[in-house]
């Protein structure tokens, strides 16, 4: 089962203020946001990622709160799977 764009939604709209507070909160989280960003827009619909391939484990949350405000941010064609693994253009 994967995590729907609606699913999505719902945690980012709950969570999205806290979200972008913290990824603005250093020039580090900063960057990496920005980094995220390129990533996503650089994906070709139909393309899926496996996050632990591209994250550290210590950036894992880091990583899925950047695609949160990318979902919230742009235009919603991002998914996760159910478990998180990975990441899917639409």
């Amino acid at each position: 089962m994967n995590t729907t764009r609606s699913d999505l939604l719902i945690h980012t709209v709950m969570e999205y203020g806290l979200f972008k507070e913290e990824m603005y909160s250093t020039p580090e989280n900063e960057a990496y946001l920005k980094k995220v960003y390129r990533l996503l827009d650089d994906m070709q619909p139909g393309t899926r990622i496996e996050i632990d391939r591209i994250t550290q484990p210590a950036n894992f949350r880091k990583f899925i709160r950047s695609v949160c405000l990318y979902f919230w941010d742009n235009d919603n064609t991002i998914e996760f799977d159910s478990e998180y693994k990975f990441v899917k253009k639409l």
